[in-house]
């Protein structure tokens, strides 16, 4: 019985320092990802969507067009 009590006050205080912890710096990074407003989640989610189109779309373009001027050139 004595083992069952220190493992449950060993528990509660394992919670009180990770409640401390929580309360002193939360987890959550500073996002507007995560924000209350439809607004700001909706547009930082364009944003990210816009910057992921970018970058997948600059090298297929840095390559067409390497294609069409070495094809203008030796062509």
């Amino acid at each position: 019985m004595e083992d069952l009590e220190a493992q449950v006050a060993e528990l509660h205080r394992r919670v009180k320092d990770l409640e401390r912890t929580y309360k002193v710096a939360p987890r959550l990074p500073n996002t507007s990802i995560i924000s209350d407003s439809f607004l700001k989640r909706s547009f930082a989610v364009y944003g990210h969507s816009l910057v992921a189109g970018f970058i997948v779309a600059v090298p297929i373009y840095l390559v067409i067009g390497a294609v069409f001027f070495w094809g203008h050139i030796f062509g």
